[in-house]
């Protein structure tokens, strides 16, 4: 009988792990190193190499959706907004965050349908129409831009000109966007995939803000997966 519970108590974890893969929609890991030296020599002196993979789990199956990586050091402005309805206060619009390559058609958080490859992520707090489809409770955003259209992430770049490049990854009237939201501090593991039963998945992940001086660790949540939009067609 001894014998018997030991084999169950090593089996037992294993089928757990088993299951917690199918469970799971999304996991996290690693990208190949091959992926980031094949990205542009400007954007890749400024980024973190050091990246995350987000990836699906379906059936067994796992489908790799994107790679992301942020930048080296984001810096802080020093005047942060303390608006109700901006989380990220401390971030100065027109910052470069990071970059995201799309490893297949996505959504954007407006719905617009993305192509597959390489996107710069710049922060933006946008006021929102109240007619879309696609509304966050909070102005904070990152606005996506072709990889060839950004040419010096040292820059800041104004709103009318982010929303020209984020035009050119949306290919619509509005500018491609990924919604920050909160950090949902059960989670305390990053980089961490959360996902919920609406279809929504966020990534959390620790981005290196200066300020004053001194580097730290910033908690930063982004919804790169969310549910179609239910009246769009097939």
């Amino acid at each position: 009988m001894r014998g018997v519970a030991r084999v169950l108590l090593l089996i037992v974890p294993m089928l757990w792990a088993a299951s917690a893969w199918g469970i799971d929609p999304y996991v996290t890991e690693a990208p190949p190193a091959l992926a980031f030296s094949e990205l542009p020599k400007n954007l890749s002196d400024a980024l973190d190499p050091q990246g995350v993979r987000l990836s699906s789990t379906a059936n067994n199956t796992r489908t790799a959706l994107c790679d992301v990586w942020w930048a080296n050091q984001i810096a802080s402005q020093k005047a942060p907004s303390d608006a109700p309805d901006v989380l990220y206060g401390t971030l100065k619009p027109g910052t470069f965050l990071g970059v995201i390559s799309l490893l297949g058609y996505r959504e954007d958080f407006q719905h617009h349908m993305l192509k597959p490859g390489l996107y710069t992520m710049r922060y933006a707090q946008l006021q929102q129409d109240g007619d879309d489809h696609a509304i966050s409770p909070y102005r904070d955003f990152v606005v996506l831009s072709p990889g060839w259209a950004d040419k010096d992430p040292a820059a800041v770049v104004a709103l009318d000109e982010l929303n020209k490049r984020g035009k050119l990854a949306s290919h619509r009237d509005e500018p491609a966007v990924l919604s920050l939201v909160p950090v949902n501090p059960a989670y305390k593991t990053f980089p961490w995939p959360v996902a919920d039963d609406r279809g929504f998945c966020t990534l959390q992940i620790h981005v290196r803000q200066e300020s004053g001086g001194k580097t730290q660790d910033m908690p930063l949540a982004i919804i790169l997966v969310r549910p179609m939009w239910e009246n769009e067609g097939s």
